[in-house]
């Protein structure tokens, strides 16, 4: 908990999560799950956390929806988690992702606008234009989505 903490604030500062944090996230969930006695998914699972936490966001990156550190932070933690836990962390990221969103854009004063762009995209997908989606313009609307999905990752861990 004391390196999402961490990952949360970096985000929250720098809107960056370090690869070395991310790093020591993943290294320390693949100990435990060898470690003997400890309560892990195991390697295996460990393994599956990891991939299907890569799986889920890494398309919302290639979308130039999330940063690379987000993507890798669900990942990691993934290690820890397992792949049913990391599904859960991902469907509670989601949710406090759209309120951090709604909460960064009212704040700095673009939700109509933030609103807008997602009606825009939801269209896009309803008609089948995956390609035809606009890309967002980063330096508008940036947000510390790595809190969410931080959230969402704290929910799974103690619910399992």
């Amino acid at each position: 908990m004391v390196l999402l903490a961490w990952a949360c604030a970096s985000d929250l500062r720098r809107r960056r999560i370090p690869n070395a944090l991310v790093l020591a996230i993943l290294a320390s969930g693949f100990v435990r799950a060898v470690a003997p006695g400890a309560e892990s998914p195991g390697v295996l699972g460990a393994l599956g956390g990891f991939a299907l936490g890569l799986a889920i966001w890494l398309p919302f990156h290639a979308l130039g929806v999330l940063g690379a550190g987000d993507v890798k932070l669900v990942a990691a933690a993934g290690a820890w988690l397992g792949p049913l836990s990391v599904l859960n962390a991902s469907m509670y990221g989601a949710i406090a992702g759209a309120l951090v969103a709604l909460v960064t854009a009212a704040s700095q004063g673009t939700l109509r606008e933030v609103l807008s762009s997602v009606a825009v995209r939801v269209g896009a997908l309803q008609q089948g234009r995956w390609l035809g989606i606009p890309p967002i313009s980063r330096a508008k609307h940036q947000m510390p989505y790595g809190v969410a999905l931080a959230i969402g990752i704290a929910l799974a861990w103690w619910a399992r």
